[in-house]
């Protein structure tokens, strides 16, 4: 760990490396969930080439937007993806290794990894190699994983729930969608698909189909309360942005939540391609 004015440099051979600022160094106690969502988030990061810096205005939130798995199923269903969206040629094995890749997956330990690559391949969904860490995708893997990537979320693409106005179309076109483009996610705001749903069936398909919400509150629009609101359920991560000179509107169970503020298009930008890299990784 080297030091550097404030901040701690660190490199972690779970996590991968990353900067923390002094203060949250002395202070940061955390659970052992906390711990492993923490610790997934720099490593999928760093997967991606996002370091992470870590301080004491970022790390709650980083923990709070996490989409970590609940149950066993779920911890599954993650590691056949990732088998799944890796797997270059068929009967490829690929190496997962226990002791520094169970962060990967939001686990706690090489032990929990390991216990899901037994119920994994229990399940017939893996084959195992000769040791702990080959394994590749069974005939019955490859029909599952299919599924499920039909169904899951498309992680690079982030929902926009915003006011649709003449007024925020420069927000719109040199804010949102240039920060979300240039961080690698695919921007989608409704009255920009073709469809021919009801338009709120579309938004929820669209939202459950999206790796992040960004919902900005200028105007104080009720439609981005819900949709901010059912993203959070899911589990998506939720970034929340308003205009400087509404941010007096916003509700109250609404405003303690860390907001992006913004005055110009180009701080907006800036604030937003920031966020995304320090705390939202893109996942494969």
């Amino acid at each position: 760990m080297k030091r550097f004015d404030d901040a701690y440099q660190v490199e972690c051979s779970v996590c991968g490396d990353y900067t923390i600022d002094g203060t949250l160094s002395a202070s940061i106690k955390l659970i052992n969930r906390e711990r492993a969502i923490l610790s997934a988030k720099i490593r999928n990061n760093n997967l991606n080439g996002r370091p992470v810096e870590l301080h004491t205005g970022n790390y709650k939130e980083i923990i709070a937007e996490a989409r970590y798995p609940r149950n066993p199923i779920e911890a599954i269903e993650q590691l056949i993806l990732y088998l799944y969206r890796n797997t270059e040629q068929f009967g490829q094995s690929l190496e997962i290794e226990p002791t520094r890749d169970y962060s990967i997956f939001y686990l706690n330990n090489p032990e929990e990894y390991l216990y899901i690559r037994e119920k994994a391949s229990e399940l017939g969904l893996i084959d195992l190699g000769k040791t702990t860490v080959h394994q590749s995708l069974s005939l019955e893997g490859w029909k599952e994983a299919i599924e499920l990537d039909s169904k899951s979320a498309k992680p690079h693409q982030a929902f926009v729930a915003m006011w649709f106005n003449n007024e925020m179309k420069n927000a719109w076109e040199n804010g949102f969608q240039q920060a979300l483009t240039e961080t690698g996610y695919q921007p989608v705001r409704i009255d920009n698909v073709e469809h021919n749903d009801d338009v709120n069936d579309r938004i929820i398909a669209e939202i459950r189909r999206s790796g992040l919400l960004v919902a900005d509150f200028t105007e104080n629009r009720g439609g981005v309360y819900y949709e901010a609101g059912f993203a959070h359920g899911l589990g998506l991560p939720v970034i929340y942005t308003c205009r400087k000179d509404h941010f007096d509107g916003v509700h109250f169970d609404t405003n303690h939540y860390n907001y992006i503020i913004w005055e110009s298009v180009e701080e907006l930008k800036d604030k937003l391609i920031n966020r995304i890299n320090a705390t939202v990784p893109l996942i494969k």
